[in-house]
């Protein structure tokens, strides 16, 4: 019993923690990502490259999940009114990083950094 429970353990942590198959590679031709926004799903150049949920925690602070095609998260995001970065949490390498804020075009801003680091 109590090696049938080890063995559940090791397998549940070996499906979270990050593998050499989700490398995370950051994009060297930046020319190529052109982003666009549709109701809850991400383009890039047409093509659909992923979806997001946006909530609103209160007038001050918005919580977004952002997911690839397969519906993995691959981004949590949270960005304080006013504030000129958005705080993104990445499950799968488990960094914590900020990006711009860029007011004219937020969420596509936040979804070009996410291509161009390689989460997409």
């Amino acid at each position: 019993m109590k090696d049938r429970l080890l063995a559940y353990v090791f397998l549940l942590l070996l499906c979270y923690l990050p593998s050499s198959a989700q490398q995370i590679t950051p994009l060297t031709d930046t020319t190529s990502v052109k982003i666009e926004v549709k109701a809850n799903a991400i383009y890039n150049s047409g093509a659909l490259i992923g979806s997001y949920r946006q909530q609103s925690i209160d007038s001050e602070l918005t919580f977004i999940k952002v997911y690839n095609r397969a519906h993995s998260r691959i981004a949590e995001v949270t960005h304080e009114r006013g504030a000129a970065t958005w705080t993104i949490v990445t499950p799968v390498d488990q960094k914590k990083m900020d990006a711009p804020y860029l007011s004219a075009t937020p969420l596509a801003g936040l979804f070009r950094y996410l291509v161009l680091q390689g989460y997409f």
